[in-house]
């Protein structure tokens, strides 16, 4: 699975909370942010806590600064609370 970074507003409870830096990734040509992975037992990581963007709102930046933030995402993301998976591939 190819992991970039992208920064984006996050909002917790219907509240704007900030600017964050979480993971991207891809699903079946779908992007979506990865707030918590987790470690399976054949040393893999596994997607836990994730929520499904609008692909319109991802702007890939032309080349990955040293931070190595490579996306910038325009809209807020409801972040999921903890024991709230948002959606669920595994």
């Amino acid at each position: 699975m190819d992991i970039k970074k992208m920064r984006t507003l996050i909002s917790r409870g219907g509240e704007i909370a900030g600017m964050g830096v979480v993971d991207l990734v891809w699903v079946d040509d779908v992007p979506y942010a990865v707030f918590e992975w987790q470690e399976m037992p054949d040393g893999t990581h596994d997607p836990v806590r994730m929520v499904m963007l609008d692909a319109q709102g991802l702007v890939a930046f032309p080349s990955a600064p040293a931070d190595g933030i490579t996306h910038q995402y325009r809209l807020a993301i409801e972040e999921p609370g903890a024991g709230e998976h948002g959606v669920s591939l595994f």
